[in-house]
């Protein structure tokens, strides 16, 4: 129990320090660090991550992060590509098409190593939960942004 106390503080610390990052940082990667920081709470309460597991677990899993945020950049720069060229030729089209199918792979052959990495440090069952708790994180995410958009701005809403 004083494990997990301390480990919940640990989380606890980490969310508000990201939250009291000096206002000299940019607000998108105030809010990305912030993200980031309610992610890793999230995941460690719905893994029920021990201590000696969250210590094994973190850093592969920054690993598999960093490795899929590359796959999601190169995915924005080819819908950004797309956007700007409504009118591709067939070559171009089918180029685009391609590089959309090699990256779709690129993370799935991703996911399938850490995946293997993820079951050297962590029992199978939890493996499991990993992936039921990305997909809730982002869930609950989408709503969020999604009831903040339609909410629009503070100066704008109605009290």
């Amino acid at each position: 129990m004083k494990k997990k106390m301390s480990l919940v503080l640990l989380l606890v610390t980490t969310i508000w320090s990201a939250n009291a990052q000096p206002k000299k940082m940019p607000p998108q990667k105030m809010k990305k660090e912030q993200i980031k920081a309610e992610k890793i709470a999230f995941i460690t309460k719905e893994l029920q991550l021990t201590p000696e597991e969250a210590q094994r677990f973190w850093p592969v899993y920054n690993e598999y992060e960093a490795k899929q945020e590359a796959i999601h950049q190169e995915h924005r720069q080819l819908m950004k590509q797309k956007r700007e060229n409504q009118e591709p030729t067939d070559k171009e089209a089918e180029e685009m098409l391609n590089k959309y199918l090699s990256l779709k792979q690129q993370e799935l052959d991703i996911e399938k190593e850490y995946i293997e990495k993820f079951k050297q440090v962590l029992p199978v069952k939890k493996v499991g939960k990993l992936m039921e708790a990305e997909h809730k994180f982002k869930k609950e995410l989408l709503k969020r942004i999604k009831e903040q958009h339609r909410q629009g701005p503070p100066r704008e809403r109605m009290h």
